[in-house]
């Protein structure tokens, strides 16, 4: 398991990744408040997730703070929140991180507008209490977890590293519509015509590209691999398209 995850490191510090790293104990504010998790959410429950008895956190910033109350009593950016009454002594409660994603909501709350467009990774132990019946059948309590993220500023639309490459890839979709019509045909498009439809950014463009791209270069044929979109009923709260 080290030797994989030192692997990892490598391979993301020699793409220019920054290393996210912090404490396997968190405030369930970071750990799901941020995330936009609801306070009476199943998986805050005693049965999935580990919590230090008899203790609390701190909160962080009054400012922050009342942006994630507002997220999640009436919502923000269009959302309707979950209308509930949001409580800071939840959010004070002390776990055992679940995921590592609790570094990448306070890696982003710390980013200034000037600092963007940045990419970051994470490779970490985390706990629950929970059985994988795709990977396992015995119940894991400990396992490690790797993500990355590219942040952009919101407003950016324009990616400068988008070029002929990317924009020539091809691919098979089996796009919203059709799946919204009952349809499985998949469609023979390229990520320009994508962008042209308005099915993704600039930016989504190009990692989704350079996932593609990736493909091929470990000798995947292409004609096997299927692109998913997901309807717009599908999407999660935070996302403007998403794609399988």
């Amino acid at each position: 398991v080290n030797q994989a995850i030192e692997y990892g490191r490598k391979i993301w510090l020699e793409l220019g990744f920054k290393e996210m790293s912090g404490p396997i104990v968190q405030t369930g504010f970071w750990n799901f408040d941020a995330l936009f998790t609801a306070q009476d959410h199943p998986v805050r429950e005693m049965l999935d997730t580990f919590f230090i008895k008899d203790a609390l956190g701190k909160l962080p910033d009054a400012k922050l703070v009342a942006r994630v109350k507002k997220a999640h009593e009436t919502g923000v950016g269009g959302s309707k929140g979950w209308q509930y009454s949001w409580k800071a002594e939840d959010a004070k409660k002390v776990v055992l991180r679940t995921h590592t994603t609790p570094l990448s909501a306070k890696t982003l709350a710390n980013l200034k507008p000037s600092d963007l467009p940045e990419k970051f990774f994470s490779i970490g132990k985390c706990f629950r209490n929970e059985i994988a019946p795709r990977d396992f059948m015995f119940r894991c309590r400990e396992f490690t977890i790797g993500e990355f993220e590219f942040f952009i500023h919101p407003y950016e639309k324009k990616c400068i590293i988008l070029d002929k490459e990317h924009l020539n890839v091809e691919l098979k979709l089996l796009d919203a519509e059709s799946q919204d019509a009952g349809k499985t045909e998949l469609k023979k498009t390229t990520i320009e015509k994508m962008l042209k439809e308005g099915r993704l950014d600039e930016w989504h463009a190009y990692w989704l590209a350079e996932q593609l791209i990736w493909f091929k270069s470990l000798g995947l044929n292409p004609d096997k691999i299927k692109v998913r979109e997901h309807k717009k009923s599908e999407l999660s709260h935070y996302s403007s398209a998403t794609f399988d």
